[in-house]
């Protein structure tokens, strides 16, 4: 039961969705536990685990934040997993957060994340700096602001910086939430499609202290699959195509799409001739064939001369997003 000194406090879902994640789910469980914001709910989706999982989550039934559990019989694409989970969500929640099953929150984080929400109607998701694996990462946002319009982080997504860790994002839930939130036919870039998606209506909020820990490690799904593959590079082109015209002040999407395209073949030479990660490649390359956009020579001359004139910094670094 929430207690009733709570009730007049926007109901929270922090999101867990969970497959094979005994090493670290206790640790992520009690740091919901310790959250010092009285009105939580915390909703975890077992995805057809084989390890403890569903053992540690039982042990945290009766605890002092209320759980929300279902389990899969049948495993389910991560994403597609993800999006099911979101449909457990209270129709009482104001927000809700994706909380990863190796990350972990500081005891304050959703009561932060909460006020800066709370302090403008317009905020429709919050974000924060992350320590990451020991590491604070606080992403350069001006610490004299904790709200921003949603077309200046945009403009700051494709021309200078990446904006945030968006596994750390507390949406707020809209009436008409769509379904599914997080789109499934991108490779690795589904949360930062979905902050952008919902802050390009309107604007996002920052709290420069780093009150979520994020862990990498090489079971991650994006260390184990996405980034030897280079799969985020990709999903940028979606998110070009999609966002690009919202940003404030940036360039047309034919300018930003040039200048990534120039950064995607240099790094097409990259993993050719210098990483010899012949494998990712070869996959980019087919994949640019069926979308009928293999690179030209022109093209990799001129990405050749980028590439070495960067490399004895006679022309400034491109910026880094994806990375």
């Amino acid at each position: 039961m929430i207690p009733a000194s709570a009730s007049s406090l926007p109901l929270v879902a922090v999101v867990t969705p969970v497959h094979n994640g005994a090493a670290y789910l206790a640790e992520t469980m009690k740091s919901v536990q310790a959250q010092d914001y009285p009105n939580i709910v915390h909703v975890l989706l077992e995805n057809a685990s084989t390890d403890a999982t569903s053992e540690i989550i039982a042990t945290f039934e009766g605890g002092r934040i209320p759980l929300t559990v279902g389990h899969n019989s049948t495993l389910l694409p991560m994403i597609d997993n993800w999006n099911k989970a979101l449909t457990m969500i209270p129709e009482t929640a104001a927000y809700f957060m994706v909380l990863c099953a190796d990350d972990a929150l500081r005891p304050d984080a959703v009561s932060r994340m909460v006020a800066v929400a709370e302090s403008d109607p317009m905020v429709m998701a919050v974000t924060s700096a992350v320590t990451r694996n020991d590491v604070v990462v606080d992403f350069g946002w001006p610490k004299d602001m904790t709200v921003y319009d949603g077309p200046d982080v945009i403009h700051r997504l494709f021309r200078e910086t990446p904006i945030t860790d968006a596994r750390s994002a507390m949406f707020r839930r809209p009436a008409d939430m769509e379904k599914p939130f997080f789109d499934p036919s991108l490779y690795s870039s589904e949360d930062t499609e979905a902050l952008l998606r919902v802050i390009s209506r309107g604007k996002m909020g920052f709290v420069h202290e780093p009150i979520i820990m994020v862990r990498e490690h090489e079971n991650n799904m994006s260390n184990a699959v996405a980034r030897p593959m280079g799969l985020q590079f990709l999903d940028h082109f979606v998110v070009i195509e999609r966002y690009a015209p919202v940003g404030r002040g940036v360039d047309s999407r034919q300018a930003i799409y040039r200048d990534y395209r120039r950064y995607y073949i240099r790094r097409l030479l990259i993993w050719r001739w210098i990483d010899g990660n012949r494998r990712a490649y070869d996959y980019h390359m087919g994949k640019l064939a069926d979308l009928r956009t293999r690179p030209r020579l022109l093209e990799y001359a001129d990405a050749a001369i980028d590439l070495l004139l960067k490399r004895v910094r006679l022309r400034p670094k491109l910026y880094a997003f994806p990375g």
